[in-house]
């Protein structure tokens, strides 16, 4: 590979950093976290138009409310992270 123009190696070094990786999330972090507030205010930060209206059309308990935004959150957050960094 050829040496990078000056206005390439920003590009490059910010590509070179980028990996794969395994995000975790607490399910119970997340249920207390929907105890102290309204589920709905927590689903309205994670989720996108299009999945919350999924989710207020579903019939969910309290558990499946919990798991679906826990699943939800942990895609969401890392994707935020990387765009606010753009």
């Amino acid at each position: 590979m050829d040496a990078p123009e000056k206005g390439n190696f920003r590009l490059l070094a910010a590509m070179s950093i980028l990996g794969i990786g395994v995000d975790l999330v607490h399910v119970p972090r997340i249920a207390a976290l929907l105890a102290r507030r309204n589920p709905r205010h927590f689903a309205r930060k994670v989720l996108s138009q299009k999945e919350l209206q999924e989710w207020d059309s579903l019939q969910l308990d309290v558990t499946q409310q919990t798991r679906f935004l826990a699943v939800r959150s942990v895609c969401c957050f890392p994707i935020l992270g990387v765009l606010s960094k753009c």
